[in-house]
């Protein structure tokens, strides 16, 4: 089993690595905040550059932000854990934030109350600060650069709810 983690890879990198090695990727997605949070499957087909779906006990959505002048609400596009996913009719192509949700998603940053506030929604959503779209029933993704509450600039991986991936 020969595996990459954190984010997709591009495709180009698999096709690579297929021919050196004859062996598939498993590509998924996790981050230090949420732990290993989705994957591709062991055995079964694998999408090239995408990293699966929820793994079992993580919910997922791919939500807008509305912010007012007092707090910010989500408007869902999408939702889904390991066994289903529902996309809000009218809402496929529509960009989004990849919210993640379970029990191993970290409860706080050690002494960073502001920080860890601004992590979450008020209904308890981890914002990843993945921008996703979901279209039919497949997911593009735009990875955009973050900065952790320590300031290190990161990348975050990518989403799938569905059966493929276009990946930007």
């Amino acid at each position: 089993l020969m595996v990459s983690g954190s984010a997709a890879l591009p495709e180009p990198i698999l096709k690579k690595w297929k021919g050196i090695s004859g062996h598939t990727l498993l590509e998924r997605y996790g981050m230090t905040e949420i732990g290993m949070a989705l994957s591709n499957p062991v055995h079964g087909v694998r999408v090239p550059g995408a990293v699966g779906t929820p793994m079992p006990g993580v919910e997922v959505r791919i939500a807008m932000e509305n912010p007012t002048k007092n707090h910010c609400s989500y408007t869902v596009i999408a939702e889904g854990n390991s066994t289903e996913t529902k996309v809000r009719p009218g809402m496929e192509g529509k960009e989004g934030e990849l919210l993640v949700k379970g029990h191993s998603v970290f409860r706080e940053y050690w002494n960073r109350t502001k920080e860890t506030k601004e992590s979450f929604t008020l209904d308890g959503w981890f914002k990843t600060g993945t921008i996703q779209s979901y279209v039919a029933v497949q997911v593009s993704v735009r990875v955009v650069p973050l900065k952790d509450p320590s300031g290190f600039s990161m990348e975050i991986g990518i989403l799938i709810l569905g059966t493929a991936l276009d990946q930007r």
